[in-house]
């Protein structure tokens, strides 16, 4: 509810009757407000015709002087003038009052803020309005999100840029050595140059031991063991020429 501290109040709107004496309220706050109505003071609907305040029922009930004199309706824009009750100290007082409400709300809100786990909260700003912020907890999750996706992207660029750096150099030193030599890449991304060798069988091994060096090792017939996986033959090795 607004509170309102000054000499006049106009808070909400009234019905009337014609001839009756109780006027109704729609948000008013005519008994609990910072300075509430009092017995005394000044009703109007058009600063023309004036009545005494005899009684306060409720925020949204008091009983004039005297049977209302205009027509009948709803709704309707008033005034109350504090007599009584406007005095400047009290009016003061109620100013005080306001703005001690005004900040020890402020400072609830806050200390919820604070402390919330939620994504926002609502703060009131000095109009009294509130505004949903987004709350510190919420901001720290939004930072690691934002940090994480960055270090993500980030790999994934810095892969992008090995990836390619790497298939360059292959590709230079097999065109480099027609074909005969390619880079396989270890665990930890070092270049090892590695030279195709292709199949050979162990009968023609041993035949060129013997011509060279006039041995012979006796190392038997069929494909060398060295190009046998699974009990397989394969057409080539890869054979480390250049490790680093």
């Amino acid at each position: 509810m607004t509170a309102s501290a000054g000499a006049w109040y106009r808070v909400g709107t009234v019905n009337v009757t014609k001839n009756n004496q109780t006027v109704t309220g729609v948000a008013t706050n005519w008994q609990n407000d910072v300075i509430a109505i009092a017995v005394g003071d000044i009703f109007t609907l058009d600063a023309k015709t004036w009545y005494e305040v005899t009684a306060v029922a409720s925020d949204t009930s008091i009983t004039l002087d005297r049977g209302f004199e205009g027509a009948t309706g709803a709704g309707q824009s008033y005034a109350i003038v504090r007599n009584t009750s406007g005095t400047i100290l009290t009016r003061i007082a109620g100013q005080v009052s306001v703005q001690f409400n005004q900040k020890q709300l402020f400072l609830d809100e806050l200390r919820a803020w604070l402390n919330s786990t939620n994504a926002s909260e609502e703060l009131t700003d000095s109009h009294g309005l509130k505004r949903s912020i987004k709350t510190p907890h919420q901001m720290i999750d939004d930072s690691e999100q934002a940090a994480s996706t960055a270090r993500s992207e980030w790999n994934a660029a810095r892969d992008a840029v090995e990836t390619r750096a790497q298939t360059a150099y292959r590709e230079a030193v097999e065109a480099a050595s027609s074909g005969k030599n390619t880079v396989k890449y270890d665990a930890q991304g070092n270049p090892n140059v590695m030279v195709w060798i292709p199949k050979f069988n162990s009968e023609d091994v041993n035949q060129a031991i013997i011509d060279r060096h006039g041995v012979d090792l006796q190392l038997g017939t069929g494909v060398f063991p060295a190009f046998i996986k699974n009990r397989c033959a394969n057409a080539w090795v890869l054979v480390c020429k250049i490790h680093c």
